[in-house]
Protein backbone atom coordinates (compact mmCIF):
# COMPACT_ATOMS: atom_id res chain seq x y z
CA UNK A 1 0.00 0.00 0.00
CA UNK A 2 1.03 3.64 -1.06
CA UNK A 3 0.01 6.30 0.79
CA UNK A 4 -0.35 9.77 -1.05
CA UNK A 5 0.02 12.31 1.89
CA UNK A 6 0.51 15.78 -0.74
CA UNK A 7 -2.12 18.75 -0.20
CA UNK A 8 -2.90 19.24 -3.88
CA UNK A 9 -1.89 22.52 -4.23
CA UNK A 10 1.36 24.50 -3.18
CA UNK A 11 1.00 28.16 -1.57
CA UNK A 12 3.65 30.29 -2.17
CA UNK A 13 3.49 33.80 -1.21
CA UNK A 14 -0.29 34.24 -0.85
CA UNK A 15 -0.31 32.17 -4.37
CA UNK A 16 -1.96 29.08 -4.34
CA UNK A 17 -0.34 26.82 -7.50
CA UNK A 18 -1.74 23.04 -8.27
CA UNK A 19 1.09 20.52 -8.37
CA UNK A 20 -0.89 19.81 -12.24
CA UNK A 21 0.09 23.17 -13.22
CA UNK A 22 3.53 23.00 -12.07
CA UNK A 23 3.91 19.49 -13.65
CA UNK A 24 2.17 20.93 -17.13
CA UNK A 25 4.58 23.27 -17.01
CA UNK A 26 7.66 21.45 -16.82
CA UNK A 27 6.15 19.32 -19.22
CA UNK A 28 6.00 21.98 -21.87
CA UNK A 29 9.08 22.74 -20.88
CA UNK A 30 10.99 18.77 -21.41
CA UNK A 31 8.22 18.23 -24.23
CA UNK A 32 9.57 21.18 -26.12
CA UNK A 33 13.21 20.71 -25.87
CA UNK A 34 12.55 17.14 -27.68
CA UNK A 35 11.31 18.58 -29.97
CA UNK A 36 13.60 21.63 -31.28
CA UNK A 37 16.29 18.92 -30.98
CA UNK A 38 14.42 17.11 -33.23
CA UNK A 39 13.92 19.62 -35.18
CA UNK A 40 17.58 20.11 -36.09
CA UNK A 41 17.33 17.33 -38.80
CA UNK A 42 15.46 19.35 -40.81
CA UNK A 43 14.14 22.65 -40.01
CA UNK A 44 17.34 25.21 -38.40
CA UNK A 45 15.78 28.64 -38.26
CA UNK A 46 13.67 30.54 -35.71
CA UNK A 47 10.44 29.15 -37.16
CA UNK A 48 10.83 26.33 -35.02
CA UNK A 49 10.10 28.48 -32.88
CA UNK A 50 6.93 30.14 -33.72
CA UNK A 51 5.21 26.77 -34.22
CA UNK A 52 6.14 25.70 -31.14
CA UNK A 53 4.20 28.60 -29.72
CA UNK A 54 1.25 27.98 -31.54
CA UNK A 55 0.91 24.20 -30.44
CA UNK A 56 1.45 24.70 -26.80
CA UNK A 57 -1.14 27.96 -27.19
CA UNK A 58 -3.81 25.98 -29.09
CA UNK A 59 -3.42 22.69 -26.71
CA UNK A 60 -3.47 24.51 -23.67
CA UNK A 61 -6.44 26.84 -24.79
CA UNK A 62 -8.67 23.33 -26.02
CA UNK A 63 -7.77 21.31 -23.12
CA UNK A 64 -8.62 24.32 -21.23
CA UNK A 65 -12.12 24.53 -23.10
CA UNK A 66 -12.55 20.93 -22.85
CA UNK A 67 -12.32 20.98 -19.45
CA UNK A 68 -14.92 24.10 -18.66
CA UNK A 69 -16.92 22.61 -20.98
CA UNK A 70 -17.20 19.45 -19.12
CA UNK A 71 -17.64 21.02 -15.47
CA UNK A 72 -19.88 23.98 -16.62
CA UNK A 73 -21.89 24.14 -13.75
CA UNK A 74 -19.25 24.75 -11.71
CA UNK A 75 -17.82 28.28 -13.94
CA UNK A 76 -21.62 29.17 -15.18
CA UNK A 77 -21.33 31.76 -12.46
CA UNK A 78 -18.22 32.59 -12.05
CA UNK A 79 -17.01 33.60 -15.55
CA UNK A 80 -13.74 34.85 -14.99
CA UNK A 81 -12.36 31.55 -12.95
CA UNK A 82 -12.65 30.31 -16.74
CA UNK A 83 -9.12 31.51 -17.73
CA UNK A 84 -7.45 31.17 -13.78
CA UNK A 85 -5.98 27.94 -15.40
CA UNK A 86 -3.34 27.98 -12.40
CA UNK A 87 -5.70 26.90 -10.40
CA UNK A 88 -5.45 23.73 -12.00
CA UNK A 89 -8.33 22.25 -14.46
CA UNK A 90 -7.29 21.05 -17.70
CA UNK A 91 -8.63 17.96 -19.99
CA UNK A 92 -5.98 15.85 -21.44
CA UNK A 93 -8.32 14.98 -23.97
CA UNK A 94 -8.87 18.42 -25.44
CA UNK A 95 -4.97 19.25 -26.13
CA UNK A 96 -4.75 17.20 -29.42
CA UNK A 97 -7.44 19.00 -31.04
CA UNK A 98 -6.02 22.57 -30.40
CA UNK A 99 -2.47 21.38 -30.89
CA UNK A 100 -3.59 20.06 -34.08
CA UNK A 101 -5.21 23.14 -35.65
CA UNK A 102 -2.63 25.48 -34.36
CA UNK A 103 0.10 23.31 -35.48
CA UNK A 104 -1.45 22.90 -38.90
CA UNK A 105 -2.18 26.36 -39.18
CA UNK A 106 1.36 27.76 -38.40
CA UNK A 107 3.36 24.99 -40.43
CA UNK A 108 1.58 26.33 -43.43
CA UNK A 109 1.68 30.06 -43.13
CA UNK A 110 5.78 29.78 -42.32
CA UNK A 111 5.83 27.24 -44.95
CA UNK A 112 7.01 24.66 -43.04
CA UNK A 113 6.79 20.42 -43.88
CA UNK A 114 3.41 19.31 -42.21
CA UNK A 115 4.00 15.94 -41.60
CA UNK A 116 7.40 16.39 -40.20
CA UNK A 117 6.27 19.51 -38.14
CA UNK A 118 3.77 17.27 -36.32
CA UNK A 119 5.72 14.06 -35.95
CA UNK A 120 8.19 16.00 -34.01
CA UNK A 121 5.85 17.62 -32.47
CA UNK A 122 3.85 14.25 -31.25
CA UNK A 123 7.26 13.22 -29.83
CA UNK A 124 7.29 16.41 -27.49
CA UNK A 125 3.85 15.82 -26.85
CA UNK A 126 4.17 12.30 -25.74
CA UNK A 127 7.19 12.88 -23.55
CA UNK A 128 5.45 15.86 -21.77
CA UNK A 129 2.04 14.02 -20.94
CA UNK A 130 4.21 11.86 -19.38
CA UNK A 131 5.41 14.17 -17.17
CA UNK A 132 2.21 15.69 -16.85
CA UNK A 133 1.09 12.76 -15.10
CA UNK A 134 3.07 13.35 -12.21
CA UNK A 135 1.01 16.43 -11.08
CA UNK A 136 -2.35 13.77 -11.80
CA UNK A 137 -0.95 11.67 -9.29
CA UNK A 138 -0.37 14.10 -6.47
CA UNK A 139 -3.48 15.54 -7.28
CA UNK A 140 -5.64 12.53 -7.18
CA UNK A 141 -8.57 13.64 -9.82
CA UNK A 142 -8.64 10.82 -11.84
CA UNK A 143 -10.49 8.45 -9.96
CA UNK A 144 -10.36 4.76 -10.41
CA UNK A 145 -11.15 1.47 -9.17
CA UNK A 146 -10.53 -0.14 -6.08
CA UNK A 147 -7.33 -2.09 -5.52
CA UNK A 148 -7.01 -4.85 -2.95
CA UNK A 149 -3.48 -7.20 -2.60
CA UNK A 150 -1.08 -5.56 -4.91
CA UNK A 151 1.82 -3.12 -3.14
CA UNK A 152 1.47 -0.72 -5.52
CA UNK A 153 -2.29 0.16 -4.55
CA UNK A 154 -2.59 4.07 -3.49
CA UNK A 155 -5.08 5.90 -1.24
CA UNK A 156 -4.77 9.47 -1.02
CA UNK A 157 -4.61 10.83 3.05
CA UNK A 158 -4.42 14.60 2.54
CA UNK A 159 -7.40 16.44 3.76
CA UNK A 160 -7.68 18.60 1.06
CA UNK A 161 -7.19 15.71 -1.53
CA UNK A 162 -9.49 14.92 -4.56
CA UNK A 163 -7.96 11.47 -4.69
CA UNK A 164 -10.27 8.52 -3.35
CA UNK A 165 -9.50 7.48 0.54
CA UNK A 166 -9.85 4.11 -0.21
CA UNK A 167 -7.01 1.87 -1.78
CA UNK A 168 -7.46 2.06 -5.53
CA UNK A 169 -5.33 1.33 -8.73
CA UNK A 170 -2.67 4.07 -9.92
CA UNK A 171 -4.32 4.75 -13.12
CA UNK A 172 -2.65 7.70 -13.99
CA UNK A 173 0.91 5.85 -13.20
CA UNK A 174 -0.15 2.95 -15.99
CA UNK A 175 -1.05 5.87 -18.08
CA UNK A 176 1.83 7.55 -17.70
CA UNK A 177 4.27 4.20 -18.47
CA UNK A 178 2.13 3.78 -21.37
CA UNK A 179 3.60 7.54 -22.52
CA UNK A 180 7.02 6.54 -21.68
CA UNK A 181 6.39 3.31 -23.67
CA UNK A 182 5.29 4.91 -26.63
CA UNK A 183 7.90 7.64 -26.46
CA UNK A 184 10.13 5.04 -26.83
CA UNK A 185 8.97 3.03 -29.25
CA UNK A 186 7.83 5.88 -31.49
CA UNK A 187 11.30 7.76 -31.30
CA UNK A 188 13.07 4.56 -32.38
CA UNK A 189 10.39 4.82 -35.50
CA UNK A 190 11.32 8.25 -36.06
CA UNK A 191 15.23 7.68 -35.84
CA UNK A 192 14.73 4.35 -38.33
CA UNK A 193 13.11 6.60 -40.63
CA UNK A 194 15.49 9.59 -40.46
CA UNK A 195 18.75 6.84 -40.94
CA UNK A 196 16.56 5.56 -44.08
CA UNK A 197 16.66 9.39 -45.18
CA UNK A 198 13.43 8.53 -46.66
CA UNK A 199 11.76 12.17 -45.75
CA UNK A 200 8.61 11.21 -47.48
CA UNK A 201 8.27 8.25 -45.70
CA UNK A 202 8.75 9.89 -42.12
CA UNK A 203 6.07 12.93 -43.19
CA UNK A 204 3.47 12.23 -40.32
CA UNK A 205 4.53 8.69 -39.61
CA UNK A 206 4.87 9.19 -35.54
CA UNK A 207 1.96 11.33 -35.44
CA UNK A 208 -0.39 8.57 -37.50
CA UNK A 209 0.96 5.91 -35.47
CA UNK A 210 0.06 8.04 -32.24
CA UNK A 211 -3.30 8.43 -33.45
CA UNK A 212 -3.66 5.09 -34.52
CA UNK A 213 -2.20 4.16 -30.99
CA UNK A 214 -5.24 6.29 -29.41
CA UNK A 215 -8.27 5.35 -31.03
Amino acid sequence: MIDIPFDPNLSIGGMRLAWHSIFSFLALLVGSRVSFRLARWLVRDDRIYLFALAVIAGGLASARLAHVADNWAQYAGRPLEIAAFWNGGIAVTGAPIGSALAGLAAARALRLPVGFMFDIATLGIVVGEAIGRIGDIINGEHHAVACSGLPWCVRYTHPATLGQPDPVHPVVVYDALIDVALFVVLLRVWYRVRGARRRRASSGCTSACTARSAS
